[in-house]
C-alpha cells in the first residue's frame, strides 16, 4: 500500500511538470507579422506557419543592412509579394537557405543589394516586365537556380549579380543593358552559352571569370571596352565577334579563340588593353557577402 501511495505521489508530480513545460513553451506554427516599408508601414508582411511570406501594400521596401536579419528571418519557404510593392530592399530574403519559389509582381522595377543571395534552395525566377535594375549581388551563390527569366527592361546587371549560380547553363542578356559589372557571372561552372546584345558597351573584370565550361558567346560591335580578366579561366571558350571591332582585338591581345562575322561597325574599334589590370586595392571585392554565415 505504501509503494501505491509513493507510485501515485510520483505519477501526480510528473503530470504537474509536463503540464507547466507546455504552458511555458510558445506555441509552434504561430503566424507573425509586421511593417516593411521605406517610409515605415506603407508595407506590411505576413509570415505563416508554413514558412509562406506575403509582402502587401503599396511603395518601396526598406533596405536591411548585411549584418542584420529583416524580421521575418531566414525561415521563409516561399515568398508572395504583391502587386503595389516596387522594389525588394538589400539583403531582404538573404541566407533564406529554405527558399524555393518566390512570386514577383509587375509593380516591381528593382531588385536590391544581395536580396537573394545564399539562397541555395532558389531554383527559378521569373523578374517581371518593369525591373529596370538588378544590384549588386542580389543572387549571389545561388547555387542550386538552373534558370531565371530577365525582362528586356533590364538596363544594368550589377557588380556579382549572378555570381555562384552553379546551375545556370544560358543566359540571354536584355536588348536594353549597356553595361555587364564586375564578377557578375564568376564562378557560374555549368554556364555554357552567353548572348550579349548590341548595344552594351562595357564588359566588366572578371566577369566571366572561372565558367570553365563556357563555350560560346556573342560579343557586338559596341562593346568599346573589355576589362582584363574577364573571361579568365573559360578555356572551353570561343567567342563570336565582329570583324574589325574591338572584341577582336580584345580577342587576339588575350590569346581567346574567336570566330569573326560580317556586318557593319559602329565605331572604330580602339586597342585592346596589352597587360591585365586588378581592382583598385580599396575595392571591395565581394560586395555584400563577407562570409558564408552570419555569426
Amino acid at each position: 500500500m505504501k509503494n501505491l501511495k509513493c507510485f501515485r505521489s510520483l505519477f501526480s508530480l510528473l503530470l504537474l511538470a509536463a503540464l507547466l513545460l507546455s504552458l511555458s513553451v510558445p506555441a509552434l506554427a504561430e503566424t507573425q507579422s509586421g511593417v516593411c516599408g521605406a517610409d515605415g508601414d506603407n508595407l506590411t508582411w505576413t509570415l505563416d506557419g508554413d514558412g509562406v511570406l506575403t509582402i502587401s501594400g503599396t511603395g518601396p521596401m526598406t533596405n536591411f543592412d548585411y549584418d542584420d536579419v529583416a524580421p521575418w528571418g531566414q525561415e521563409p519557404t516561399a515568398v508572395r509579394i504583391e502587386e503595389g510593392v516596387t522594389s525588394i530592399g538589400s539583403n531582404a530574403f538573404s541566407f533564406c537557405e529554405s527558399l524555393t519559389t518566390v512570386t514577383i509582381p509587375d509593380s516591381v522595377t528593382s531588385i536590391g543589394d544581395n536580396a537573394f543571395s545564399f539562397c541555395d534552395s532558389l531554383t527559378t525566377v521569373t523578374l517581371p516586365e518593369g525591373v529596370t535594375s538588378i544590384e549588386n549581388g542580389a543572387f549571389y551563390f545561388c547555387t542550386d537556380m538552373t534558370g531565371i527569366t530577365v525582362p528586356s527592361t533590364v538596363t544594368s546587371i550589377g557588380i556579382n549579380a549572378f555570381c555562384g549560380c552553379w546551375g545556370l547553363t544560358e543566359f540571354d542578356i536584355p536588348a536594353n543593358v549597356r553595361e555587364i559589372g564586375k564578377f557578375a557571372f564568376e564562378f557560374c561552372h555549368k554556364l555554357e552559352r552567353v548572348t550579349i546584345p548590341e548595344g552594351v558597351t562595357s564588359i566588366g573584370y572578371c566577369t566571366f571569370d572561372g565558367c570553365e565550361n563556357l563555350t560560346a558567346v556573342t560579343i557586338p560591335a559596341s562593346v568599346t571596352f573589355i576589362e582584363s580578366n574577364a573571361f579568365d579561366g573559360c578555356e572551353k571558350l570561343t567567342a563570336a565577334v565582329a570583324a574589325g571591332s574591338y572584341a577582336e582585338s580584345f580577342c587576339k591581345g588575350n590569346g581567346i579563340r574567336y570566330t569573326t562575322v560580317s556586318g557593319n561597325i559602329s565605331q572604330p574599334a580602339p586597342a585592346a588593353p596589352s597587360a591585365p589590370s586588378a581592382p583598385s586595392a580599396t575595392e571591395d571585392r565581394w560586395p555584400g557577402a563577407k562570409q558564408k554565415h552570419r555569426g
